[in-house]
């Protein structure tokens, strides 16, 4: 997903659609609009994003790209044995002590469960493999991404 579109920069602009003169330039303004929004907001498209965390003693991690879609994997690592934990939600019944449950998709409060209760990480390193993105873009960071691209069609477009 794009965080605009070609047609909706055009719009913005008051170009019509089958002019395609400036097409290149306006992409060029597009692809620097995203990284610009990014570094606000976290990422537009979904991407796998892979860390470890240092747990010993904790019941919570952050993750650090949000917002969160969805989790891949969460791996807890007590000396060299690996043991893969499981989504256990508030308010679920579990027999295992190898679980988690993602708190927040905005903030990326990873809390660990053991037995359907909120419980300290048992080894000293968590890895997580997950999706952050977002499905659509929100209507604001659109507008201001075009606005951006606005304003830097109208500096190309001044006379020197």
């Amino acid at each position: 997903m794009a965080l605009v579109t070609l047609a909706e920069v055009k719009l913005h602009l008051n170009i019509p659609e089958s002019e395609t003169a400036h097409d290149t330039e306006l992409q060029v303004f597009m692809n620097a609009a995203t990284p610009k929004v990014e570094y606000i907001i976290g990422p537009i498209d979904a991407r796998t994003v892979t860390e470890t965390h240092n747990t010993l003693g904790r019941n919570v991690i952050i993750l650090r790209t949000v917002p969160i879609l969805s989790i891949t994997s969460v791996t807890e690592y007590i000396g060299e044995q690996s043991f893969t934990l499981t989504s256990q939600p508030p308010g679920t019944s579990s027999t295992t002590l190898y679980g988690y449950y993602l708190n927040d998709t905005n903030s990326g409060l990873l809390v660990r469960r053991v037995s359907g209760y909120t419980g300290c990480f048992l080894g000293a390193e968590v890895k997580v493999v997950y999706s952050a993105g977002r499905a659509t873009v929100p209507a604001d960071v659109k507008l201001a991404a075009l606005d951006d691209i606005r304003a830097l069609w109208q500096q190309t477009q001044v006379a020197a």
